[in-house]
């Protein structure tokens, strides 16, 4: 049976017992009211023919006493006549009294004062038709009579208002019983009702306590996923103990699944973080190197840019070149912003390497660029110096500022040598490294094509160095040729540095992702320890 007709049979009962209950009492209370109202109009006659017949004596005697003061002799049937009527009269209402009493006392009292009543009505007829009307004396016989009667009628009047008391009282007892029966009847149904609810509510709550139950551990992650609620009946319990129970297998599954996940995962993190701790000791050594390289340009950079200030015409260009330098910063550090977002992966590592292994590729060009910039460089230097020679006196201070060159420009060929030989060693572990990543070598396209805005960028930046070297025409064609020179070597450290930079950054981000996937797999073999599955 469903919980939906349960309770329509609990109410149905329910409604049933109170419109029985209900027509039980109103026939009860009718029939005592119908009772009483009865008792009470009997009462009520019984009274008034009492008071009638009181009164009508009284009427009687008192017209019996006028017409004895009259002093004609009273021969006509008239007054008699009148006598007999007043006292039919009289009798009428003792006989009506007589048929709605019930009482013996009263009974004998009815039939006594009739018999006075007779008595009495005899004397006077005697009196009134055998003397005068006037100054008539009363006979002491007749008035014992009327005493007589009279106290007859007020002890029938009283006996009528004691026995419509007693009536009253016995109608009350009645009445007080019809109500205590009644009282127990509601006590019988209510306690009926409420058990039959009590055992409909049961039969409810009892499952659904169950599911509470469950779902309480389920929610404190201390479940026992193995339990399973009873499927017993045909009601919506029923159905939902079935559903209950198809969800706890599913969940049991997928637990379980999550919990193999987890392991699995912490297992590939700590991999990763192996492999990127490698990279990251290569990346710190090849910094090294590139900034003791940067600071080597630094120091041929300020002798290019003492030649410079002697072209005081290129200091607008030279301020665009600074310019075009700053939006390269920030189209280097859009792409910074563009590898953060991949943090939502741990395949994002292998994007970081693949960029790691391009932008070594890029140093080692950069690397070439320098050496044979720095071979440029010499020549040109001698170049310079032959010219200052010819120039005699007038070409010493330059022939000086050329021997510096030549000097900075051996200077930055052992550099990149050294340069190159580390570099061949990075390369060496990011090629490891990426034989341990090749699964992510797919998504290295975002680092890419930001790399391809940066090169864009310093292109921007080189077509700045040309517009610098055609307004710098009039200087010497050696003193051209090293500010390319020196100009190229910046840009290429500038580069070199920028994607040192990068590649750092990268691993700091997959080092960190590596970090917080680890945590995550702590964090779900931690909440599916709690369930037993």
């Amino acid at each position: 049976m469903t919980i939906y007709k349960r309770i329509l049979l609990s109410f149905s009962l329910m409604i049933t017992l109170s419109i029985l209950l209900a027509g039980m009492l109103s026939y009860q209370l009718y029939s005592l009211s119908h009772q009483t109202i009865t008792r009470a109009d009997i009462t009520l006659n019984q009274v008034d023919n009492a008071r009638e017949a009181w009164d009508n004596f009284r009427n009687t005697k008192s017209y019996i006493d006028r017409v004895k003061l009259k002093i004609q002799h009273y021969e006509n049937m008239e007054v008699i006549n009148e006598v007999n009527n007043r006292h039919n009269l009289l009798k009428q209402n003792l006989s009506s009294l007589e048929k709605l009493s019930s009482s013996l006392d009263t009974l004998n009292l009815i039939h006594k004062a009739m018999q006075i009543s007779d008595m009495w009505r005899d004397g006077q007829l005697k009196i009134i038709s055998g003397r005068q009307l006037i100054s008539i004396p009363a006979d002491s016989n007749l008035k014992q009579v009327e005493q007589e009667l009279a106290l007859l009628l007020a002890g029938i009047i009283k006996q009528t208002i004691a026995t419509g008391k007693t009536k009253q009282i016995a109608s009350k007892a009645e009445v007080d019983t019809a109500i205590n029966y009644a009282l127990i009847l509601v006590a019988l149904v209510t306690i009926t009702g409420v058990v039959f609810a009590l055992m409909i509510t049961r039969s409810i709550t009892r499952p659904i306590k169950q599911l509470y139950h469950f779902m309480s551990n389920l929610a404190t992650g201390q479940g026992d996923l193995t339990l399973r609620m009873e499927e017993v009946g045909r009601d919506e319990m029923t159905q939902v103990a079935e559903k209950f129970n198809q969800f706890m297998m599913t969940l049991h599954s997928m637990v379980g699944m999550v919990a193999n996940s987890a392991k699995e995962l912490t297992e590939a993190t700590d991999n990763a973080q192996r492999n990127i701790l490698d990279v990251n000791n290569n990346i710190d050594e090849q910094k090294n190197i590139i900034i003791g390289a940067a600071d080597k340009t630094v120091q041929l950079r300020s002798f290019t840019d003492a030649i410079v200030s002697e072209a005081q015409n290129a200091s607008a260009v030279s301020k665009d070149v600074s310019s075009k330098a700053h939006h390269s910063q920030q189209v280097a550090q859009q792409t910074v912003q563009s590898i953060e977002a991949l943090s939502s992966s741990i395949m994002n590592t292998s994007e970081h390497i693949s960029a790691l292994t391009e932008n070594s590729a890029e140093v080692s060009k950069v690397v070439e660029v320098i050496k044979s910039i720095a071979d440029q460089t010499n020549l040109l230097a001698l170049n310079a110096a032959i010219e200052a020679a010819r120039a005699g006196e007038s070409g010493r201070g330059f022939a000086v500022v050329a021997d510096e060159v030549r000097t900075l420009a051996v200077k930055t060929q052992e550099s990149t040598g050294d340069i190159q030989s580390i570099i061949e060693r990075i390369q060496s572990g990011v090629l490891n490294s990426e034989k341990t990543m090749k699964v992510s070598i797919v998504k290295a396209k975002v680092c890419v094509d930001e790399n391809i805005n940066i090169r864009e960028s310093l292109e921007t930046m080189s077509l700045s160095v040309n517009q610098i070297e055609q307004m710098n025409d009039r200087i010497l064609s050696a003193t051209e040729e090293q500010q390319k020179g020196t100009n190229a070597v910046d840009i290429a450290m500038q580069a070199a540095s920028e994607i040192s930079l990068l590649t750092a950054t990268n691993m700091e981000e997959i080092t960190k992702e590596s970090k917080e996937l680890k945590n995550t797999a702590n964090s779900l073999a931690h909440l599916v320890k709690g369930y037993s599955v």
